[in-house]
């Protein structure tokens, strides 16, 4: 009896162990708990242990499952769809990502499926200009997981900024704001990212929009230069670009028309102050939006 109770005793210490140990890297996600995903795992295993199973949890993989009592492990590349009610089961998140996500779809791959004002982290933390940023992130537009780069709806700051201003951004999130030149070349470099351009006009109830399949700007040595490509769905066509892909960034020209990539063309351009232009014609603006997300 009393060997037993010693036994009881270690493995309960082992197992705290273990659980201190995953904590380092993985956050317990206790509403997942006695719950296994529907669709099939990445993978599923025997373990002799949590530490083993955690191991396992390599590229891929962001979520595991461990049965302590039946020694069972099962990796998942996703946290949704955790419905099924079984008992023995606790689910880690592997945190290395999402402790600190790089962008809006990152969080929203976590489970945060409301759209609202988030903390991301788009630089890596050897970086000169390491530090977080907070963004809006849409999770409601065209599947979720948009960061927004760029939203206006007040028209209460003054978008006529230098060029510092615009590297390093500014506004007051998540009403009106510019999130940095610096940080939309960090999240679009070496990834192909989605650009979705959404404005509203005065008099008209709908949203005009454009989908662009890949947008990028270079570093501040190459002036943030647009790469912009694959024009998909919309209802504004290029009236917010017109052909501007490959042109450098431009600021605080004195123009009442803020930083941006300008063509030869007059456009309506998201960053003027007071108006709007379009062929020349004068066009009421009262919103308007720039989200991106990693395709």
């Amino acid at each position: 009896m009393v060997l037993d109770f010693h036994r009881l005793i270690v493995t309960l210490m082992i197992v705290a162990l273990s659980e201190a140990l995953i904590s380092r890297h993985f956050e317990s996600m206790v509403h997942l708990n006695d719950k296994l995903y529907i669709a099939d795992p990445l993978k599923a295993t025997e373990t002799d242990s949590l530490i083993s199973c955690a191991m396992l949890c390599g590229e891929g993989c962001i979520v595991f499952s461990f049965n302590q009592e039946k020694m069972k492990c099962r990796l998942y590349n996703s946290v949704w769809f955790f419905t099924t009610n079984i008992t023995g089961w606790k689910t880690y998140l592997y945190e290395m990502e999402f402790r600190h996500p790089k962008d809006c779809l990152t969080v929203y791959n976590k489970g945060a499926i409301s759209s609202g004002v988030y903390t991301i982290y788009p630089y890596e933390k050897s970086h000169p200009y390491y530090h977080p940023v907070s963004v809006f992130c849409d999770m409601e537009t065209a599947g979720g997981g948009w960061t927004a780069i760029q939203r206006r709806d007040l028209f209460s700051i003054d978008f006529d900024r230098d060029w510092t201003d615009y590297r390093i951004g500014f506004g007051s999130v998540p009403f009106e704001y510019w999130i940095g030149n610096d940080v939309i070349y960090t999240l679009t470099k070496e990834r192909t990212s989605a650009l979705y351009v959404r404005v509203k006009f005065q008099y008209h109830m709908d949203d005009w929009y454009q989908i662009y399949g890949q947008f990028s700007v270079s570093d501040e040595g190459s002036n943030y230069t647009l790469s912009l490509e694959d024009p998909g769905n919309g209802t504004l066509g290029d009236m917010s670009f017109c052909n501007a892909s490959g042109m450098g960034f431009v600021a605080n020209q004195g123009w009442q028309l803020g930083g941006w990539w300008f063509s030869n063309r007059t456009c309506l351009f998201l960053n003027a102050n007071f108006f709007f232009m379009n062929h020349l014609t004068f066009i009421n603006v009262t919103s308007t939006s720039m989200l991106i997300r990693v395709n």
